[in-house]
């Protein structure tokens, strides 16, 4: 019998290291510490294997165990276990469940233990407890799982363990015939036999902890031998699995699968396959087995380690779902993409025809992330470097850092939507710098743009328009006062040349001959003609570009004191006055009244024998009111069409029809003032349809 190997159970190199001595029973039973003797099975484990005493002292840990953790077996072994749980928490759990194996109980759980480089290892435990021949605790036996990549992504499935009972099976084979070998010698068979059976007692602790479904066959197909989860993979149980064949356990449409596929795992040809089992309730399983040759009771057999993929399969369904759908949205993409790139390779032609028309100008065009796509125009080369040196670079590359902080600000501004403009003072030129964004079809924001623009010699001219504007309006603000000052001043001595002439003509009237009354009549006609135009002209003076604040004004209102205003006129000429419903507008309403009250009077006086009609209405139009004043006057010839609202402008002699020319001039420069218009239509003898607009778009206050 191979006696134990004292390294694996010594706690460290020193001499004053605690040691464990394998103990026997009286019947040469193979006990707890003889366990060390079988190290190089344990070194064959995929997952970490650990000895520990009942003080938590680890007695022994195979390669996985330490490379789980990242220690040596030197760190660990001899070493209490308590600084190997990532906290407090998880080692009061271990502990905890070192008291239940005390009490002879077995179990499997879940804990965090902590790695050499401080990071966490998930791991499932499976711990089994030992006993003396006098039923005294003496340690526990554990194997632990590193479920670290299932709890990470929640897909992967249990980590494989086909080749650690692989190994086992093999090694417990060959055991069992050095085992038999031994059995020539009596005095020894006993305690072989006794050995064997705590062996085979030990490897089916194992093999029954395993977390996947673990199968033994013959070559044939029959069932052997199945573990727990074997049984609850597919409802059977273990007596009603033993009585089966792997025919039983699948589909029928896989029967042809199973007869082409059995040949080649006996015949050692096939290592791994994936199938589908048959669940007891007739529910489909997708399994992956990995399989190799062993023996079992001396005869050739078949380990298959089976595990359920259902979980990686669905997730593989849907990543395959997830990619067909990202493929989509990728083809959809490019295709986009490549009519945004022939759009946009049509938009550049056309923004390099555009920049290259016109005069003194530069045109930039740039990306999200700063880089020029375009830089084209006459003045490409003054202002900035050459094109070829500017498109495909960034502006961190063309300027320096405190240059592009301030050019960073401007692009950003356009590339959020945003567009205005600055001047921009170089080397005594004046340059507009014009900032917008450039979207697509669906208003997206593709690009900013960067327009430059010389303005140096518009804005000479617009210095000079407004030097000149400026003077102009002195001159008519001059001119205003002038004629304001000059008609009152006019009037004084008018009235009295008037007043003297009536008065030498009342007082000797006797005196004077016919012609001397006469030239006396025509003097004072001519003075109050003069008196009339001198009033018609301070009138036109007081309208100016500045009149008082604008307000509502309701023109039904209004137009009944225009009416009473020229009721003498109506009366005297018997004439027709219809008025439709007319709105409120915003305007000067002395300006207004003074509008209505022209037209309208000119209407009733330009008639000849027949009596006068006069039609007012209002036309609602979008951006303005359109007002129409007709008469059946006498009517107005075409070729005065263009000078009949020039001041001074008359028509007719002052004995057929008197007036100074000015009140045509006055509604002109009224209506102008309102944001309209005016014009007319006649046909002589007939009448005239005067016609004027008031802007909607005024503003009161």
């Amino acid at each position: 019998m191979p006696s134990p190997d004292k390294d694996i159970v010594k706690a460290g190199k020193g001499s004053n290291e605690p040691k464990v001595e394998p103990v026997t029973d009286s019947a040469g039973v193979l006990t707890f510490d003889q366990l060390f003797d079988y190290k190089s099975i344990l070194e064959l484990f995929n997952e970490g294997v650990c000895i520990k005493n009942p003080d938590g002292v680890i007695l022994y840990a195979n390669k996985k165990y330490c490379e789980q953790l990242g220690y040596t077996q030197e760190e660990l072994i001899g070493h209490p276990s308590d600084k190997l749980y990532l906290n407090e928490k998880e080692f009061k759990v271990a502990m905890g469940k070192m008291e239940l194996r005390k009490k002879g109980i077995e179990d499997i759980y879940e804990n965090v233990m902590r790695k050499k480089d401080g990071s966490p290892l998930y791991v499932r435990v499976s711990g089994k407890p030992f006993f003396d021949a006098k039923k005294n605790f003496i340690g526990s036996i554990a194997t632990h799982f590193d479920i670290s990549r299932q709890k990470e992504t929640e897909v992967e499935l249990r980590i494989s363990k086909t080749e650690l009972e692989t190994a086992v099976q093999q090694r417990t084979a060959e055991l069992s015939e050095a085992n038999a070998a031994l059995l020539s010698e009596v005095k020894e068979r006993k305690q072989t036999q006794l050995a064997l059976r705590h062996t085979e007692k030990n490897f089916r602790d194992i093999f029954d902890s395993s977390p996947d479904g673990i199968f033994v066959e013959n070559l044939e197909g029959r069932i052997m031998d199945v573990n727990e989860e074997a049984c609850k993979m597919h409802g059977y149980t273990r007596e009603e699995m033993l009585k089966m064949t792997v025919e039983d356990l699948a589909p029928r449409s896989h029967m042809e699968n199973i007869a082409i596929r059995q040949p080649l795992l006996a015949g050692g040809e096939m290592k791994t396959f994936e199938a589908q089992a048959l669940h007891k309730d007739g529910t489909i399983i997708p399994i992956e087995v990995k399989v190799s040759k062993f023996k079992y009771n001396k005869k050739p057999a078949l380990l298959l380690h089976v595990r359920d993929i259902s979980d990686r399969l669905k997730s593989q369904q849907l990543l395959h779902k997830i990619n067909i759908e990202l493929e989509n949205k990728v083809r959809e993409r490019t295709n986009d993409l490549e009519v945004l790139n022939q759009d946009l390779q049509i938009s550049e032609q056309l923004y390099r025809h555009i920049a290259r028309n016109i005069p003194r100008s530069a045109i930039f065009i740039f990306d999200k992330n700063m880089h020029y796509v375009l830089a084209e125009g006459d003045l490409i080369g003054t202002i900035s470097l050459p094109r070829e040196s500017i498109e495909g670079q960034s502006i961190y590359e063309l300027f320096t850092d405190e240059q592009a902080g301030d050019v960073e600000n401007v692009y950003k501004w356009a590339l959020d939507g945003k567009s205005g403009s600055y001047d921009y003072e170089l080397d005594s030129r004046i340059y507009q710098i014009n900032y917008l964004p450039v979207k697509n079809d669906s208003a997206e924001i593709i690009y900013g743009m960067l327009m430059v623009v010389d303005i140096t010699d518009m804005k000479k001219i617009q210095l000079e328009l407004q030097k000149q504007a400026s003077e102009l309006k002195r001159s008519n603000e001059e001119l205003e006062r002038f004629a304001y000052v000059a008609s009152h001043d006019l009037q004084g001595p008018l009235r009295t040349i008037s007043s003297y002439l009536q008065l030498l003509e009342s007082r000797y009237s006797s005196a004077l001959s016919d012609d001397a009354k006469e030239f006396i009549n025509y003097s004072v006609n001519g003075a109050k003609r003069l008196q009339r135009l001198i009033q018609d002209l301070l009138n036109y003076s007081r309208i100016n570009s500045r009149p008082k604040p604008y307000s509502d004004v309701n023109l039904a209102d209004l137009l009944k004191v225009v009416v009473g205003n020229i009721q003498t006129n109506i009366d005297a000429s018997g004439a027709v006055v219809k008025i439709d419903a007319m709105p409120t507008v915003i305007g000067d309403s002395s300006q207004l009244m003074q509008l209505f009250q022209n037209l309208m009077d000119n209407g009733i006086k330009f008639h000849r024998e027949r009596k006068p009609e006069l039609q007012v209405s209002a036309i609602d139009r979008e951006t303005h009111w359109e007002f129409t004043i007709a008469d059946n006057g006498i009517g107005i010839a075409p070729e005065f069409k263009e000078k009949i609202f020039h001041i001074f402008q008359r028509l007719h002699a002052d004995t057929d029809f008197p007036g100074t020319g000015i009140g045509l001039a006055i509604c002109k420069k009224i209506v102008h003032l309102h944001g309209g218009d005016i014009w007319f239509e006649s046909e002589i003898d007939k009448g005239t349809t005067f016609y004027f607009t008031i802007s909607k778009a005024l503003k009161k206050g």
